[in-house]
């Protein structure tokens, strides 16, 4: 398949997924299993041009900042691209909150005040803040609170998130000035909903200036940790591609709807554990370090430690390592005789040594700290992961979904979240023979091990509901799929200066239309039910 066609199915998949949202009454979902809910305009089109004025103004920074980064990024030096890597973080997290604020007033950052202070949203707040206010009995008690079987929020999630509030709670709290920095920070749309909260909480618990500048402060940090996963995807994709085409893909990150309709959730601050993990992964087989694998084993303990959605990553990395060692099978084979039949060789003990090794280095990276809080605060991480992983199961005993319907939702609903371009150019580049080309080259052959988890979780049916929020973590093997398509597009650039269109200015379109996909899904899809209250939304209403 070629650029043109390419760029068709682009163009078919983005009208038909914008159709789908805005000119139809489709359910987003199963029903009566789950649906997603569109958000509604009363005005009209004239109220949708109005709330997307913001977003379309910080889109052209954000794009405009993309093409000036693409134009310098190739000569400049190592601290000047680490410069344009920083300024990419700081325009996204002004992007995401952008196209937030674009929706209407009761949808914006009013959200994030609700979801993460109510325990029907999250819960991990709440806990930390009421419930455990001491950290080592929480720790020890943790265990046994998995034992219970809590289905939701709580019991299918280790301790990490409740340990991140519980560290922000503590750093508040006595501390005015930072209370205060915080505070000045805050959207109107933010202030608002939370004046809300505290009229509804005035008599059961009267909410403190801490309160509010702690859900605020998780907010912002949630923005800035999605943000920040365009450093280690930058990094991960330079060990196979130019900087040119690193940039041209990590640009696409920010305007993944997903990433902004879910936010502040947590499931934002995965992507950037599982692409650092990957990364020194990575390069951890390519430079033969041992010390890189040990930070990828503290790193993959800390995706852990937060979520078992981190096991998929786990997954990707154990096929990227059967991928290298088949390279270094064949590598040695072609060295040592290369006009012998294959089969007829075995691999030298030694070839197996240093990739054990270096394994070896992390798991010890991983277990260290599982040991460290055995020991200390009691809790046997292994075993609150079993009861992660039944009473996950659990879920899925008390709402049925049906396999075969949500087999073809799911797909649907993947691609809308990821954004056309953005899909397209990640599939495409297992069938588009320049882009299979370069994945065949490599020693790790990218395309494929994501692809392979994305489909075994796409078919075993475990995230029947909820895939675009729950598959985020797996977003950045999509740029990297996407990486390929792109490479492949610059070199036809290159090498053919009268290539219509110009595969630069395709890029920059796709950019474009990416950014208006994400604004067009975000203000249409609302990824919560805000219930709360009864008279929260009224109230919203009428404070707006």
């Amino acid at each position: 398949m070629g650029n043109r066609a390419v760029y068709v199915l682009i163009a078919v998949v983005t009208v038909a997924a914008i159709g789908l949202l805005w000119g139809s009454s489709i359910p987003l979902g199963v029903p009566s299993e789950w649906e997603w809910n569109r958000i509604q305009y009363p005005g009209g089109l004239g109220a949708v041009m109005i709330e997307s004025a913001l977003a379309l103004i910080v889109s052209i920074f954000l794009i405009g900042y993309a093409w000036l980064g693409l134009r310098r990024i190739e000569r400049c030096s190592g601290a000047e691209r680490f410069g344009w890597l920083i300024g990419l973080v700081a325009i996204g997290v002004a992007w995401m909150i952008s196209v937030q604020e674009s929706t209407p007033p009761t949808y914006r950052m009013t959200k994030a005040a609700w979801v993460l202070y109510y325990p029907g949203a999250s819960g991990y707040y709440f806990n930390a803040r009421y419930d455990y206010p001491n950290t080592d009995e929480f720790l020890g008690g943790y265990e046994d609170r998995m034992k219970e079987g809590d289905y939701l929020h709580v019991g299918t999630h280790p301790p990490g998130l409740f340990v991140v509030y519980r560290g922000i709670i503590n750093f508040l709290n006595g501390n005015p000035a930072a209370v205060e920095a915080v505070l000045q920070t805050q959207t109107e749309s933010f202030s608002a909903a939370f004046d809300v909260i505290e009229e509804n909480n005035r008599a059961s618990r009267g909410l403190k200036p801490e309160d509010r500048a702690t859900i605020w402060l998780a907010v912002l940090l949630t923005h800035l940790v999605a943000a920040l996963t365009v450093i280690p995807l930058f990094a991960l994709l330079r060990q196979e591609f130019s900087a040119q085409t690193a940039w041209a893909s990590i640009c696409f990150w920010p305007a993944i709807p997903s990433i902004c309709i879910f936010l502040p959730k947590s499931d934002a601050l995965y992507p950037l554990i599982a692409a650092t993990f990957i990364y020194f992964w990575v390069k951890g087989f390519r430079d033969r370090s041992w010390s890189e694998f040990l930070i990828a084993g503290l790193v993959a303990w800390l995706g852990m430690f937060f979520s078992l959605a981190m096991l998929p990553t786990l997954a990707v990395a154990g096929l990227l390592t059967l991928i290298h060692l088949k390279k270094l099978v064949e590598s040695e084979r072609s060295e040592n005789n290369p006009d012998a039949d294959d089969a007829t060789q075995k691999p030298s003990p030694s070839l197996w040594s240093g990739p054990l090794k270096a394994i070896a280095f992390a798991v010890a990276g991983f277990i260290a700290p599982c040991l460290v809080l055995l020991f200390v605060w009691k809790i046997n991480l292994a075993a609150v992961w079993y009861y992660n992983f039944i009473n996950h199961e659990s879920f899925y005993d008390a709402f049925e979904r049906t396999y075969a319907k949500w087999l073809g939702v799911n797909a649907i609903e993947i691609m809308i979240a990821m954004g056309g371009p953005l899909g397209v150019l990640a599939v495409s580049s297992t069938w588009t023979k320049s882009a299979l080309t370069r994945s065949k080259a490599s020693d790790f052959q990218g395309v494929w091990p994501c692809l392979a988890v994305w489909m075994l979780l796409w078919l075993s049916g475990k995230n029947n509901g909820e895939a675009a929020r729950l598959w985020i973590i797996l977003l950045p093997g999509a740029i990297w799929m996407a990486a390929y398509r792109l490479d492949a597009m610059f070199e036809e650039a290159d090498s053919d200066k009268e290539t219509k269109p110009h595969p630069l200015a395709a890029w920059f379109c796709l950019l474009i239309l990416q950014a208006f996909v994400c604004v067009a899904t975000t203000m249409r899809v609302t990824g919560f039910s805000l219930p709360g209250p009864v008279e929260w939304l009224k109230r919203l209403d009428e404070i707006f």
